[in-house]
């Protein structure tokens, strides 16, 4: 914990205003549960050290799944090298030549992906000209440059962003596509905090309410689960 707060602080997060604080989660309960567990509205409660007042808010530092963190690395190969640390460059291939600031120039390709990259986030179609060029198969590389042009944004819209397919799912599409790791800390968004609001004032700290929701169109290659939702509804007493 201390040497991600340490790590954090490097990354300088937009919109910190305060000092970064462990919350100790000393309760938790669902509120609403829908059918078939789509949408669910939970209520925890941290204990904190900073003094709240209802409708204050505070971002939380979330991390990607722990499934999808290992899909990723085993999709690039580097489990074996997984929790090794190494001195990060950036691609030179790629312009800027320049790691962004959030990227730690000294950890695991494990801590970068788990705690700093948004891997969830939609491929942008700079991502999308890089990939196509990491394919083998003509047929893969010619349909991510499609994408990726003037003429493709329909179908980019309908393939990938009405459906929400993050990298991974993008990846299994284009099994000859084989990025570098390197070049995608230099793609991918950071893992920004989610901010939620103070519902109510406890003995032990403070209480918030958010919502779960898990959705997958007909047809859809995985669920579509929010990052920080979904990490907070796995969330025990005593965390």
């Amino acid at each position: 914990y201390q040497r991600r707060v340490r790590g954090v602080e490097k990354m300088l997060l937009p919109f910190k205003e305060g000092e970064l604080e462990r919350g100790d989660v000393v309760g938790k309960r669902c509120l609403v549960r829908e059918s078939e567990r789509t949408k669910e509205t939970w209520e925890i409660e941290v204990k904190c050290g900073q003094v709240y007042g209802p409708g204050d808010s505070f971002g939380v530092l979330c991390q990607n799944s722990e499934q999808e963190v290992w899909d990723l690395i085993d999709r690039l190969k580097l489990r074996e090298v997984a929790h090794r640390q190494y001195t990060l460059t950036p691609d030179p291939s790629i312009k800027p030549r320049l790691l962004p600031k959030h990227i730690l120039l000294q950890c695991s390709p494990y801590y970068a992906i788990k705690y700093t990259l948004d891997i969830r986030s939609l491929p942008k179609k700079a991502l999308l000209s890089y990939l196509a060029e990491c394919c083998e198969d003509d047929r893969d590389e010619h349909c991510l440059r499609y994408l990726a042009s003037k003429e493709g944004s329909d179908d980019l819209n309908t393939m990938v962003y009405s459906r929400s397919l993050a990298l991974i799912e993008l990846l299994s599409l284009f099994p000859s596509c084989t990025p570098s790791f390197c070049a995608l800390l230099q793609y991918l968004p950071r893992l920004t905090p989610r901010y939620y609001s103070v519902s109510r004032i406890s003995k032990c700290g403070v209480k918030f309410v958010f919502n779960h929701v898990t959705c997958r169109a007909e047809g859809e290659l995985a669920e579509v689960r929010g990052v920080c939702s979904s990490w907070l509804r796995e969330l025990e007493v005593g965390d």
